[in-house]
């Protein structure tokens, strides 16, 4: 009884991730000429170019300005490393990029259907993944060319991965959760927050664990993290001169995000540099 309600919240689901796919690929193909990249999407696209051309993780106004390889960490790596595996394998247009990311944002869908399944029962999972499948805000960022498109799949891959880790706290499960929050860092530099966010009172929240334990399986989840992150900070080190995330200030993207213009009015939700400037 239990496959069998499990193989058809896991049909349902499998629905709605395609009608989610399809949604966003009619948003895509309608409104694509209409929607208006920003500077940070073209510096994705850019320096994926120089990655899947075999010249590295380099500025891209250096490289394509003056033809110097300039190695840089103004951002983190994970989303141009996605966007340069996906130039190799199935083109480079912008429009390529977008319906790929169609596809992480029914993947997001997938996710989300399972963690609501986790939080309140199969009814309850079809239900956020429905929700997901037609949130303006969603649908925007799998089109956006934006690291979004990955980091939203991320740290609900995370969240999940938490779940499974409280539900059966093994050393494994732990360590799954902090390899998937060093990669939410490797796409956002903001994706730190999850180690004292949820890392450490997930951590602290395993019930039926010994306190030795539960320091221990934490401990496992932030030595995963760190050994996900640290090639890339070494690489800073070595290349760029910093042991750095990023060169870009986090503090920067947080501070867009977290103030009165953002919290409330027309801009609710959204990201204001006025509210960057000191």
């Amino acid at each position: 009884m239990i496959a069998y309600r499990m193989s058809r919240f896991a049909g349902r689901l499998a629905a709605v991730a395609a009608v989610a796919f399809g949604v966003r690929v009619a948003y895509v193909l309608a409104l694509g000429r209409d929607i208006k990249f920003g500077l940070d999407a073209v510096w994705y696209e850019l320096v994926s170019a120089t990655i899947a051309s075999g010249d590295g993780f380099v500025d891209p106004g250096l490289f394509f300005g003056r033809g110097v390889a300039v190695p840089t960490a103004f951002r983190p790596p994970l989303y141009p490393g996605f966007l340069a595996v996906v130039n190799k394998t199935v083109g480079h247009t912008s429009l390529t990029f977008q319906l790929v990311g169609c596809v992480t944002g029914a993947v997001t869908v997938v996710l989300v259907g399972h963690l609501g399944r986790r939080v309140g029962g199969p009814a309850v999972g079809l239900c956020a993944a429905c929700l997901a499948t037609v949130y303006p805000v969603l649908i925007a960022i799998d089109a956006s060319i934006m690291s979004e498109t990955i980091y939203v799949p991320l740290v609900t891959a995370s969240v999940l991965a938490v779940y499974r880790a409280l539900e059966r706290p093994t050393f494994l499960r732990w360590a799954v959760v902090g390899a998937l929050v060093g990669l939410s860092v490797l796409a956002r530099g903001d994706g730190i927050l999850l180690v004292p966010l949820l890392i450490a009172p997930a951590g602290m929240l395993a019930r039926g664990v010994a306190p030795t334990r539960r320091l221990l399986l934490t401990g496992a989840s932030l030595l995963a993290a760190a050994l996900v992150i640290a090639p890339w900070v070494l690489r800073n080190e070595a290349r760029v001169g910093r042991p750095t995330l990023a060169t870009l200030d986090v503090a920067t993207a947080i501070a867009g995000a977290n103030c009165p213009a953002t919290y409330y009015g027309r801009r609710i939700g959204s990201w204001e540099h006025g509210c960057t400037v000191r």
